[in-house]
C-alpha cells in the first residue's frame, strides 16, 4: 500500500483534536500487572516501570504475594489503608468493594510498604475478590486506581493472594470507581470506542465505518503498517500481533488515535 503523506498529516492533526477531547473526557486505562523492569509489581500507566512492587510476606508463615513496597513521598504514590501513624494500623490495607470511589476521600497514609496480612498472621480481608485503592503521581500530576485481587488459604497454611486487574484515572485529581475497566477510549460526541488498549494481537474500533478500507495505521515514523482488517457488523477487527511493542496513530475517516502494541 503506497504511503500517503497528506493523509498521516491529517491524522497527526485529527490526533491532536482526539487527544484535546480526552483531556476533557476523562478515561479509563488499564494498566499492567507482572514482571516489569526486572521485578514483580503493578505498572498503572505502562510505561515499563513499576509504581508498586508486590512480594511475598512472611511473619510465621509465609504469605504469598501479600505485601506491596513502593518508593514513598509526602502527597506521593500511597495505598488506601486502614490508620494512621499515631492510632496504628498504617500499613494494613483496606479491603474495598467493587463501586466504591476512589479518590481525595481515601485514607493514604501507608509509608513505603502495605499489607494484606498484619502481623498476627492475619488477613483483614475476605476469602475471594476485594478491591484496593491506589494514589499514583504520573508527570507530577495525582492520579487514582484500583487493583483487584483474590485471597485464599489460611494463617496456619499462608494465604495465596492473586493480583487479577488494575486501572487508573487519566485524568488528574479525579476519582475512579473500584472495578470500573479500562476496555479502550470512547468520545461521547461520536460514540467512538477503540479496545482493548493496550493490546497484544487485536484491536476493535466500533466506529461509523462503511468499510475497513476507511481505516489506516501508522507508525510514529509516519509510515503506513499493514495492518489485516475485517468488517464485523458496525465493528473493525484490527490485527495488530504482527507488529512490534510500540505506539500507533489509527485512522478511521476524519478522526484518528494512538493504539500500544505490548
Amino acid at each position: 500500500m503506497k504511503k500517503n503523506p497528506t493523509l498521516f498529516k491529517s491524522a497527526i492533526l485529527c490526533l491532536t483534536l482526539f487527544c484535546a477531547t480526552l483531556t476533557i473526557n476523562a478515561s479509563v486505562v488499564t494498566g499492567t500487572i507482572g514482571n516489569v523492569g526486572g521485578a514483580y509489581g503493578i505498572d498503572f500507566n505502562n510505561d515499563g516501570t513499576a509504581e508498586f512492587y508486590i512480594r511475598d510476606a512472611g511473619f510465621d508463615v509465609t504469605h504469598t504475594n501479600s505485601m506491596l513496597m513502593f518508593t514513598w513521598s509526602q502527597n506521593g504514590n500511597n495505598i488506601w489503608t486502614n490508620g494512621n501513624l499515631d492510632t496504628g494500623g498504617w500499613d494494613d490495607i483496606v479491603p474495598l468493594t467493587a463501586g466504591t470511589s476512589i479518590g481525595a476521600n481515601g485514607n493514604w497514609e501507608a509509608q513505603g510498604d502495605a499489607y494484606i496480612v498484619n502481623y498476627y498472621d492475619e488477613t483483614l480481608f475476605p476469602a475471594g475478590d476485594s478491591y484496593i485503592g491506589f494514589r499514583i503521581t504520573i508527570n507530577g500530576n495525582t492520579h487514582y486506581g484500583w487493583a483487584k485481587v483474590n485471597i485464599s488459604g489460611s494463617s496456619s497454611t499462608g494465604y495465596q493472594v492473586q493480583w487479577l486487574h488494575c486501572a487508573y484515572e487519566s485524568a488528574p485529581n479525579t476519582a475512579i470507581t473500584a472495578g470500573s475497566t479500562g476496555v479502550g477510549i470512547r468520545d461521547n460526541e461520536e460514540s467512538i470506542l477503540i479496545y482493548p488498549n493496550p493490546t497484544t494481537d487485536v484491536v476493535y474500533l466500533n466506529a461509523e465505518l462503511q468499510d475497513v478500507h476507511q481505516v489506516f495505521v501508522y507508525d510514529m515514523s509516519g509510515r503506513m503498517v499493514n495492518v489485516p482488517a475485517i468488517l464485523e457488523g458496525e465493528t473493525a477487527k484490527l490485527d495488530f500481533s504482527a507488529l512490534q511493542g510500540g505506539l500507533y496513530v489509527v485512522q478511521f475517516g476524519q478522526r484518528a488515535t494512538t493504539i500500544i502494541k505490548r
